[in-house]
């Protein structure tokens, strides 16, 4: 059964529109600055290379494993929040669950139709979160 829940945060289109536009533009001048300062470090990287190849490939590695950990860690958070919207899903039988924003004029869902939803994002946060360990069982060993 579909309705416009009550029990959800409503945000208007056009709110949603302007909040969309300023992350995805803050995430482009974010991106641009780690773009433009990995380059700066890597120009480092290959001067002290000239010099001193032990300390250009420590910082290497540090850089890699502080990516690698950092990737994991936020593989981990998004899989368990998704896990745990979607087993409020189940357990409130709606999705979006009570409490969560809905954009306006989108449906939310009841009865089956949520469950369904709520445990594919279980499945979806568990797989997630999952991956996530292993790839950090399996790739502990590269890391010095």
């Amino acid at each position: 059964m579909e309705h416009t829940g009550t029990r959800h945060r409503i945000i208007k289109k056009a709110q949603f529109v302007r909040w969309m536009l300023l992350i995805g533009a803050a995430a482009v001048g974010f991106f641009w600055l780690l773009s433009w300062a990995t380059t700066k470090y890597l120009d480092q990287l290959e001067q002290m290379s000239r010099t001193d190849a032990a300390l250009a490939a420590q910082r290497v590695s540090s850089t890699v494993q502080a990516v690698f950990i950092s990737s994991v860690v936020f593989a981990l958070l998004v899989g368990s929040f998704l896990a745990w919207y979607g087993y409020r899903a189940v357990r409130s039988e709606c999705f979006p669950p009570p409490g969560a924003w809905v954009i306006e004029g989108r449906p939310v869902y009841d009865g089956s139709k949520a469950r369904r939803r709520g445990w594919a994002q279980i499945i979806l946060g568990v797989v997630m979160a999952g991956v996530a360990c292993a790839v950090v069982y399996r790739s502990w060993s590269l890391l010095p």
